[in-house]
């Protein structure tokens, strides 16, 4: 067993993220960005349209939408809904109120202040500042409003407390005629209060385009409506568009003050099939104005069949779903969804002429092969075969727990997956035989089970192979006591009773703290293995899996103290001892622009030895980050608009000692840009 503290790590080459005053290279980013869009739109419009998870959710929030003139082309802003998403490291320093009251709600409350600027630079009264808790999978990245909600004041000032403490936050700045923006935010503690610096809304993406029919002749009043897949759902079988417009005697419409954001455009007239189109705007690959046309086919073709069993029995309230996209556009598709009735038929009374790609939903059966149909028939018959069912065992040499939980892992390269409405993580009580689980409701592919049980460190079955032939498969899950890890914390200086909300983090061996990315994404610990810091800074944490770890120290007003090469077999009580906590120095400085005045909203990045930060400077040019590590920064500043950061940047090396300041002064100059050989 090893263990110390971090060696510098090896640098990895910085990867840009999403905004777009990441990147360095301007040829590389134009690139990049172009690429981006189609990648991310094909992404989108598949898993928009998986069997398990069909449609787009509904998405919240009120919208208000301007009145339209019949005939003419009718633009509605978003309301502020569509956002671009910008990620940064926050100062934590505590900050005096700034609207001018006392903010007394409670002295562990947590607030968040800043202030709002319009895309030209003024301040700006009356925008909504909103908090959201979120959870990501994959493209779909869907928020949950806090219900807190405030206004900015005439000076484009707001403070937002009682923020919840814990999660990652993001906070939404929106406002009429702009494009708002979201900004993640690191989770805070309880008390701490942090300055987001300016939020700078942007006039965003101008979305035009023209609706034909299948023969090329305009339809004039054919309704666009635009839904934002990525903030609370969204989707054409929802009611609330961020923004809508009727198109004109041309079939031409017009959407103003669309954010780099994920949308669902989706055009329909009555007599015609409906279209739906998903883009991707990010990272500044839409530019300032993006056209998508739609052509509308003829709705007069009736499909429709039966499900059954191999048995010939009839199959009730199957979800059933059509596909037939626009030639030439993968992200262009007309998608229509029925459910089969008590005897196992369907019908489809509106739909073009054409072939169909088809995927069926339901909570015990599955179709083991790609399924294509014609429409303009009525004769269809498609046999759906029984879900498979994986029977466990526990097994341990203590008593087995009355209570636990099992969590599947489909892999799903080999087409395993949950079956429609079936829970990946399912909890068992007073089983017969104790310890037994059954697992049923998954299609052919290879699965692997999660256990936790109180007393026992988590357990991983091996792999769980199941073909079409195969009901039913068993597996025996052995459970361990795993290990336990203590000691005690304290600040070079000395002082237990500081370390108040402090805790400890174990990650997978494997995991490097010092990738730039972890700025951005960072890695979750592994198992849930988190553990509160006490009041006489002691900790001790239990039923450990056997493993190789890094364990993160993390205490408020000291960057985190990272442990490597803790190995932990079974049964194994390691004690670290006393782990002392440096203090974090901190970085200030004034940015300037080429002519000479503060530069506000600018990204300040900070890279050092296996540590990456990211500020913006307020509206004064100024700029602070703290809690960083002792040892020698790289600073690069770019500017907040897209353009001017492909040509201006400014850098600058400091060196930051623990528990002091180190002050700076950057001047944006030109870009030396190399060219082609």
């Amino acid at each position: 067993m090893k263990t110390g503290r971090l060696p510098p790590w090896p640098r990895a080459p910085y990867k840009p993220r999403r905004s777009p005053r990441r990147l360095a290279s301007v040829n590389a980013r134009i690139l990049f960005s172009l690429v981006a869009v189609t990648l991310i739109s094909v992404a989108a419009v598949v898993l928009l349209l998986q069997d398990d998870a069909p449609g787009v959710s509904q998405p919240g929030g009120a919208v208000a939408l301007a009145e339209t003139d019949q005939g003419r082309s009718t633009t509605l802003s978003p309301s502020g809904e569509s956002a671009a998403r910008q990620t940064m490291d926050l100062a934590t320093e505590p900050l005096a109120p700034v609207l001018g009251e006392t903010l007394q709600a409670d002295h562990l409350a947590a607030v968040l202040e800043g202030r709002v600027l319009s895309p030209s630079g003024q301040a700006m009264a009356g925008a909504t500042l909103e908090v959201f808790t979120h959870d990501e999978g994959g493209f779909q990245y869907q928020l949950q409003t806090t219900g807190l909600q405030v206004t900015s004041d005439q000076s484009g000032h707001f403070a937002l407390v009682g923020v919840p403490t814990g999660p990652v936050l993001v906070v939404e700045a929106r406002a009429p005629n702009a494009a708002s923006i979201q900004v993640d935010v690191p989770g805070m503690e309880p008390g701490e209060s942090r300055q987001m610096g300016d939020l700078v809304l942007s006039t965003g993406t101008l979305l035009v385009g023209q609706v034909r029919n299948e023969d090329g002749q305009p339809l004039p009043n054919a309704l666009i409506e635009v839904f934002d897949t990525g903030t609370r759902g969204g989707g054409p079988n929802s009611s609330r568009p961020v923004a809508t417009a009727l198109c004109d005697g041309a079939g031409e419409y017009r959407v103003n003050f669309l954010s780099q954001r994920q949308y669902s455009i989706h055009a329909s007239l009555e007599g015609y099939t409906p279209m739906t189109s998903v883009l991707a705007f990010v990272l500044g690959g839409a530019g300032p104005e993006w056209r998508q046309n739609f052509t509308l086919w003829t709705a007069d073709q009736v499909m429709a069949g039966r499900i059954i069993t191999a048995a010939g029995l009839g199959l009730p309230d199957v979800e059933m779903r059509l596909v037939k996209r626009q030639q030439g556009g993968l992200n262009t598709y007309f998608t229509v969804v029925t459910q089969t009735d008590e005897r196992g038929e369907f019908l489809f009374d509106q739909v073009p002429d054409g072939l169909f790609d088809v995927t069926l939903s339901a909570t015990d059966w599955y179709i083991d092969r790609t399924l294509r149909l014609e429409s303009a028939r009525t004769d269809h018959e498609i046999i759906m075969h029984p879900s498979l069912t994986v029977h466990g065992q526990l097994s341990a040499v203590a008593e087995l727990p009355e209570q636990f939980t099992v969590t599947v892992k489909p892999d799903g390269r080999t087409g395993a997956r949950l079956l429609k409405g079936g829970a990946s993580t399912r909890t068992y009580r007073n089983t017969d035989p104790p310890g037994s689980f059954v697992f049923a409701g998954l299609r052919p592919g290879a699965y692997s089970f999660l256990v936790k049980a109180p007393g026992f460190a988590m357990a991983r079955s091996q792999d769980v192979i199941m073909g079409s032939a195969q009901f039913s498969a068993q597996v025996v899950i052995p459970l361990f006591q795993g290990a336990t890890l203590e000691g005690h914390v304290a600040f070079a200086q000395g002082g237990h009773s500081e370390f108040s909300g402090g805790r400890i983090e174990l990650r997978g061996g494997e995991w490097d703290p010092g990738l730039a990315i972890e700025t951005a994404f960072p890695t979750p610990p592994i198992h849930g293995l988190v553990r509160a810091i006490d009041s006489d800074a002691h900790f001790a944490m239990s039923n450990i899996p056997e493993g190789d770890y890094v364990v993160t120290v993390r205490v408020e007003g000291a960057p985190p103290l990272h442990l490597r090469d803790i190995s932990l077999i079974e049964g194994q009580s390691l004690d670290l001892g006393l782990l002392e906590i440096r203090r974090g120095g901190r970085v200030s400085g004034l940015i300037m622009g080429m002519d000479g005045r503060p530069v506000s909203g600018a990204l300040v990045r900070l890279s050092g030895e296996g540590y990456h930060a990211e500020v913006f400077s307020r509206a004064d040019g100024t700029f602070l980050a703290s809690r960083l590590p002792a040892g020698a920064y790289d600073i690069e500043v770019s500017p907040a608009g897209i353009f001017e950061a492909l040509r201006q940047h400014a850098t600058a090396r400091v060196v930051v000692d623990a528990d002091a300041e180190s002050v700076v002064e950057l001047t944006l100059g030109e870009r030396m840009l190399k060219k082609r050989q």
